[in-house]
């Protein structure tokens, strides 16, 4: 049985009109949360998943940084990634690419792919060759 979590609801569309009143008034498609580094930054913007409009709490990494905070110290085999969960007013999005470092431009490309992608879901989607790390 399906159960429509009428709160959550009303929590996402309370977390789309904030983020909407944000971008506008700074004529922005993004706004950046947390820049951990130049290969790590968490940016919010606005898109569409599951047909409905969603806050997008995206953290983009390059795979280097990825491997080198998951597999440290080893050597690791990633591919590039999108891994999407569900928060309760917006859905988090981990994209993990090959690229030395993350900035602006990496980051639209980013917001183009995730907007275009239209067959998205929960769970992990791997793309591309897998890049071999040699991690210290």
């Amino acid at each position: 049985m399906l159960v429509y979590d009428m709160n959550a609801n009303n929590k996402m569309e309370q977390r789309l009109k904030s983020l909407q009143t944000k971008l506008d008034k700074s004529d922005a498609d993004y706004f950046i949360v947390e820049k951990y580094s130049d290969q790590h930054v968490v940016i919010n913007f606005i898109g569409s998943f599951l047909g409905e409009s969603v806050v997008w709490q995206a953290s983009i990494r390059s795979l280097e940084n990825y491997a080198q905070e998951m597999f440290g110290g080893k050597q690791a085999s990633l591919k590039q990634f999108i891994e999407i969960s569900e928060l309760e007013d917006a859905y988090k999005i981990v994209v993990g690419l090959n690229i030395p470092k993350i900035d602006e431009a990496s980051i639209k490309k980013a917001i183009i792919m995730i907007r275009k992608y239209k067959r998205l879901h929960i769970g992990r989607h791997e793309y591309g060759e897998a890049i071999q790390f040699n991690l210290k």
